[in-house]
C-alpha cells in the first residue's frame, strides 16, 4: 500500500503542475490576444502617418512655391502709394526724390509683409501632414513595444511548458525512487499481524517448544 501510495502522490504532483502549467499559458493567450487587438487598431495610424509624412515631403521639396501679388496686396499697395502722392503734392514734394525713396520703402514694406504672410500659410499649411505623420510614428513606437511584450509573452509560454515538463519529470523520478526503496525494503517489513518474512541468508533456529517433552527442542 505504501508503494501505491507513492505513486498516487507522484501521479497528484505531475497533474497539478500539468493544470498550473495550463491555466499560466491560458492566461498568456488571452494577454496576446488583447496585444493583437491593440496592434490592430494602431494600423490605421501608422498607414495615416507613413502616408501623410511622404505628402510633407513632397510639399517640403517642392517649396512654397511662387509668390504671386493677391488683388488684396495690389489694392492695398496702390492705397498706399496714392496716399504718399497726395502728401508729397500737399508739400511741395511731388516728383521729387524724396517721395520716390517713400514709395521704395513703402512698396518694401508692404511686399515683405505679404511675403511673410504668404510663407505663414505655406507653413501652415504642412502642419496638419507633421501632425498625422507623428501620430504614425507614435503607432509605429508603440506597436514595436507591442511585439517586444509579445515575444517577451511568447518566452513565458514555452518556459511554462518546459516548467511542466520538467515538474512532472522530477516527479515521476521522486516516485519511482520512492517505490524502488520500499521495495527493496519489502522483505524485511513485517506486516501487522504477521510473522517475519524468512531471509534465505539468514541461518533458521533449530529449537522452538515442544509440548511433549516441556523442554526446549533440540536440547540434549
Amino acid at each position: 500500500m505504501l508503494g501505491l501510495g507513492a505513486l498516487l502522490g507522484t501521479v497528484a504532483s505531475a497533474v497539478g503542475a500539468a493544470k498550473a502549467g495550463q491555466a499560466q499559458r491560458k492566461g498568456i493567450n488571452q494577454a496576446m490576444d488583447t496585444q493583437r487587438e491593440s496592434l490592430q487598431e494602431l494600423e490605421p495610424w501608422q498607414q495615416a502617418g507613413e502616408e501623410a509624412l511622404g505628402a510633407w515631403s513632397e510639399k517640403v521639396m517642392a517649396g512654397p512655391g511662387k509668390f504671386e501679388e493677391s488683388e488684396e496686396y495690389k489694392f492695398i499697395r496702390g492705397e498706399g502709394e496714392k496716399a504718399i502722392k497726395r502728401g508729397a503734392s500737399t508739400s511741395a514734394g511731388f516728383g521729387t526724390g524724396a517721395m520716390g525713396k517713400s514709395l521704395i520703402r513703402y512698396g518694401q514694406r508692404i511686399a515683405s509683409t505679404y511675403y511673410d504672410k504668404f510663407q505663414d500659410r505655406y507653413l501652415k499649411s504642412l502642419a496638419p501632414y507633421q501632425a498625422l505623420a507623428g501620430a504614425g510614428e507614435r503607432a509605429i513606437g508603440q506597436r514595436t513595444n507591442i511585439r517586444d511584450r509579445m515575444a517577451g509573452l511568447q518566452q513565458d509560454k514555452g518556459q511554462s511548458k518546459a516548467n511542466v515538463w520538467a515538474t512532472g519529470a522530477n516527479a515521476v523520478r521522486g516516485g519511482i525512487s520512492d517505490v524502488t526503496t520500499l521495495s527493496n525494503l519489502g522483505g524485511n517489513r513485517t506486516p501487522i499481524g504477521g510473522t517475519p518474512p524468512i531471509n534465505p541468508n539468514v541461518r533458521t533456529f533449530q529449537g522452538g517448544y515442544d509440548p511433549t517433552r516441556l523442554s526446549i527442542a533440540g536440547r540434549r
